[in-house]
């Protein structure tokens, strides 16, 4: 293992300043093609707050250009869509709204499953600990059916009101769906 950090470390360089993305699997389906396109980064770069804006522009350059290919969906990568990276995707919905490509994550197929897990009966939730995307899509949903979603602080509670639809945020002033402790 220690004999090959040498490589990985020349890798890693390499990566740093010369790479760019590249498809790296190719799968059709009757009349679905499906593809995977790597952007060629360790996760330590993706920890870099300098490398920031490079790994976004590659993202975006591999979106458009998938756009102009006729893609009609399109799925980031776990470490291509975090909020402090790039706002789970949406810097690139908002500054090319041109766009024809739908770009989606797990994290609603995720919130569905939690929610569907959940009984009918249910009227109250308590959201705690680091909430994330799927949290508050989870809460989210949870407004929507009426069910009392409740944080433990005030920032989380401010967070939750800005993922709440429009509608639901005025419903819930009169049934109180999202309070905090």
């Amino acid at each position: 293992m220690r004999l090959l950090w040498p490589f990985t470390y020349l890798s890693m360089l390499f990566t740093l300043f010369y790479a760019s993305v590249f498809v790296a699997e190719r799968n059709s389906f009757e009349k679905l093609n499906l593809q995977s396109w790597i952007i060629p980064r360790y996760n330590l770069q993706y920890l870099l707050k300098w490398r920031k804006e490079a790994i976004n522009n590659m993202i975006e350059k591999a979106i458009l250009e998938a756009n102009k290919k006729g893609v009609k969906v399109l799925s980031l990568g776990l470490m291509n869509q975090g909020e402090e990276l790039n706002r789970n995707g949406e810097v690139y919905i908002n500054k090319h709204p041109e766009m024809k490509v739908r770009m989606v994550d797990g994290s609603r197929l995720s919130a569905a499953v939690v929610i569907n897990s959940l009984p009918k009966s249910t009227t109250k939730r308590l959201m705690t600990g680091n909430l994330t995307k799927v949290a508050y899509t989870i809460a989210s949903a949870l407004c929507q059916r009426g069910v009392q979603v409740s944080t433990l602080l005030p920032e989380e509670y401010e967070k939750l009101q800005s993922f709440v639809p429009q509608e639901t945020r005025d419903k819930e002033q009169r049934s109180s769906c999202c309070f905090f402790f």
